[in-house]
């Protein structure tokens, strides 16, 4: 069913981080996620860095453009996850939890030290 959706997404859209993105997620949805991650990782790790959720939101939003309501979510960092797990590449996972805990540190209490 994602066929037509991932043939048109490949041919006719530009190269840029959104395009992988989408096509990661209809591969992910169209049970193939080795496919799925090939193309959720060059966007998540440009050039071997990390690329945690507020970059991403930069780099797919004009930040200068107040007619979108984008936040940043690890929305796509999850899905990268579900690709990998179904793909059972543990080696990805495990850079990608590494790498991600780095970034993401666990909020604190009020008043804590």
């Amino acid at each position: 069913m994602s066929s037509p959706f991932i043939a048109r997404l490949e041919t006719a859209w530009p190269e840029n981080a959104a395009k992988h993105l989408l096509l990661a997620l209809a591969l992910l949805r169209g049970a193939k996620p080795r496919s799925a991650c090939e193309h959720f990782r060059p966007v998540l790790f440009p050039e071997g860095k990390f690329a945690d959720p507020e970059d991403l939101c930069v780099l797919l939003h004009d930040p200068n453009d107040l007619s979108l309501m984008a936040e940043p979510n690890a929305d796509y960092h999850l899905d990268y996850a579900d690709a990998l797990v179904r793909s059972r590449n543990w080696s990805g996972l495990h850079e990608l939890v590494s790498r991600s805990s780095n970034c993401l540190a666990a909020p604190t209490e009020i008043g804590e030290s």
